[in-house]
C-alpha cells in the first residue's frame, strides 16, 4: 500500500469518543454548493422537534456517562435550537470529559453563540464553535465574528472553496478576516451527491487555499508513506489533495486500509460508524437501543467513495 499511516491531526486520541451527531438536514440557507442538498432542507422549519433533541440527548447521556468525548453538533444549521438545555442534559453531573464542537452559519443572535461558549460544567467540558461563512454579507457576518474571536480562544471560521469562486473573492475574505483578527482557513468544496469528489477549482485558487491555511495555527495533518516518507498539512483538505494527486484521482481513496472511526448520530436516530460512502455496511442501530454503542469502531475502508476524514482518527495499512 502507497501509505503506512494518515493521521488526520498530528496527535489522534484513540482513547477518545469521536461522536458526530447530526441533529437536523434543515437549513435556512440554500448554498448550491452543500453536500447535503436534502429535499426538505430549506422547510419553514426543522422536522426535528426541541422534544426529540432532547430524548435523543438523553439516551446519548447514558452512554457517555463517565467518557472523554469529542461530540460535534451540526445540521442543516442548528442554532435555532435550545442547546443551553441539550447541553445540560448531556453534562450535568455526568463526569463527562472532553470537547464540545458548533458548527454553525451564525445566523442566530450573537448572544447565542456567547452563551453556547460561556456553559461552566466545572472546566470539564470545553465549548468551541467552528462557524461557516457561505460568501454572503462579509460586515453582518464579520460583525458577529470578530466578537466572539475576541472573547473565546476557541472560535475559528471555514470558508468552501467551489468551482464559482474566484481568486479576488477569496483574498477579499481572507484579508477581511486577517485585518479583523478573526482565526480563518478555507476548505476545498466537495460534489453535492458525488461520494466526496471534489470541485475542480484552479491553479491559483487551489495555490491561494494553501497558501491561507499554512497560516492557520491548527493540529498538523499527517501522511507517513510506506518508504517511511512524511508528509505534513496545515488542514485536511490540503491532505487529501495530495493523496488525489498521489493516486491520480478526483479524490482521497484509501481502499483496504484500517480505519479507526468515530459514530455519527442522524436525525432520524440511526447511529453508524463514520460518515463514508462506506456506512451502510457500518449501521449500528437506533440511538434509542439500550446495547448501541458510540464506541469507536476499527472498519476496513471498502473505498465506495471518496475520504473526507470527517470521522477519522487514523487510517493504516494494518501493520503495527
Amino acid at each position: 500500500m502507497l501509505y503506512k499511516y494518515v493521521h488526520p491531526s498530528s496527535n489522534p486520541q484513540i482513547n477518545c469518543w469521536y461522536i458526530d451527531w447530526h441533529i437536523t438536514d434543515w437549513c435556512n440557507y440554500s448554498c448550491p454548493y452543500c453536500i447535503q442538498t436534502i429535499d426538505h432542507h430549506y422547510a419553514s422549519q426543522p422536522y426535528e422537534s426541541q422534544e426529540l433533541v432532547e430524548k435523543y440527548a438523553k439516551c446519548i447521556r447514558e452512554k457517555i456517562k463517565g467518557r472523554y468525548i469529542h461530540l460535534s453538533l451540526h445540521g442543516g444549521e442548528i442554532s435555532q435550537y435550545d442547546l443551553l438545555s441539550v447541553c445540560e442534559i448531556l453534562f450535568k453531573n455526568n463526569n463527562v470529559v472532553g470537547t464540545v464542537n458548533l458548527t454553525t452559519n451564525l445566523s442566530a443572535p450573537i448572544e447565542k453563540y456567547i452563551s453556547f461558549c460561556e456553559q461552566n460544567y466545572g472546566d470539564k467540558i470545553k465549548f468551541k464553535i467552528v462557524s461557516s461563512y457561505h460568501w454572503t454579507d462579509l460586515q453582518k457576518y464579520i460583525d458577529k465574528a470578530k466578537i466572539l474571536a475576541k472573547n473565546y480562544k476557541s472560535f475559528m471560521v471555514v470558508s468552501v472553496v467551489h468551482d464559482k469562486i474566484t481568486l479576488e473573492q477569496m483574498k477579499v475574505v481572507a484579508e477581511t478576516f486577517k485585518e479583523n483578527k478573526i482565526p480563518f482557513k478555507f476548505t476545498h468544496g466537495r460534489i453535492p451527491n458525488a461520494n466526496g469528489k471534489l470541485y475542480k477549482i484552479s491553479d491559483e485558487c487551489l495555490e491561494y487555499l494553501e497558501k491561507i491555511n499554512s497560516e492557520f495555527k491548527i493540529d498538523n495533518a499527517k501522511l507517513i508513506y510506506s518508504d517511511g516518507t512524511t508528509k505534513v498539512f496545515k488542514s485536511r483538505s490540503n491532505l487529501l489533495n495530495q493523496v488525489a494527486t498521489d493516486l491520480n484521482l478526483d479524490g482521497a481513496n484509501f481502499k483496504g486500509m484500517y480505519c479507526f472511526s468515530g459514530t455519527i448520530i442522524y436525525p432520524s436516530g440511526k447511529v453508524y460508524c463514520g460518515s463514508c460512502p462506506d456506512r451502510k455496511k457500518m449501521y449500528k442501530g437506533l440511538i434509542t437501543d439500550e446495547n448501541v454503542s458510540l464506541s469507536p469502531t476499527k472498519e476496513i475502508c471498502g473505498g465506495k467513495g471518496f475520504c473526507n476524514l470527517c470521522d477519522c482518527m487514523l487510517i493504516w495499512s494494518g501493520k503495527y
